[in-house]
């Protein structure tokens, strides 16, 4: 398979779906950031091995900067979720690997914006950006499983459970995580 990288991950622009403004992270967004994940830190503590308590904005700052490298390098790209201009979740793609077509999705929502919908919104949108625009032939969604609400997500837009294995993405130990796939030609087929 042909390289796929587009121009620069650094290039990709904002764009909007019926509730979201979707746009890749910056470092202007450090302080939503920050105060996104400190709203919902008792939720996120259990899944995102990234999450510590304490939180505080240096560690903010850092994953942020790490998040930039990662896009400049053309290796991930974060993606802030708004309504209504305030942050109500990110979402991602991560372990990108362009020879052949594959990337992992991850995602959170802030506590107060929970069971809204967002992220099965933003999640649609960002398959459409990787299956037509990035010409991606796969990709992957990971859950923790005792994570129920999470594990909607991928059930809901026809990825399949490939196999379960020892998680490897939460913070809790001796658990064991799902691992999801979709192709992109049961993406077109649905």
């Amino acid at each position: 398979m042909s390289n796929l990288i587009p121009t620069s991950l650094s290039n990709i622009k904002p764009f909007e779906t019926e509730r979201l403004y979707i746009s890749p992270i910056t470092s202007d967004d450090t302080d939503d950031f920050y105060h996104a994940v400190i709203d919902s830190l008792d939720n996120l503590l259990p899944w995102m091995v990234w999450t510590k308590d304490p939180f505080d904005r240096d560690y903010a700052q850092q994953l942020v900067k790490s998040a930039i490298d990662l896009q400049s390098k053309d290796l991930a790209l974060q993606f802030c979720l708004r309504h209504q201009d305030q942050m109500v979740g990110m979402i991602s793609l991560n372990a990108i690997e362009w020879n052949k077509g594959l990337s992992d999705i991850g995602y959170w929502v802030r506590s107060a914006h929970q069971k809204k919908g967002y992220i099965l919104e933003s999640v649609k949108a960002l398959l459409g950006l990787c299956f037509n625009d990035f010409n991606f032939q796969s990709l992957s969604i990971r859950c923790a499983q005792k994570n129920s609400e999470s594990q909607k997500i991928p059930e809901k837009l026809g990825f399949k459970l490939d196999f379960k294995f020892p998680d490897l993405i939460s913070n809790k130990k001796n658990e064991i995580s799902y691992f999801y796939s979709l192709h992109k030609n049961d993406y077109f087929s649905s």
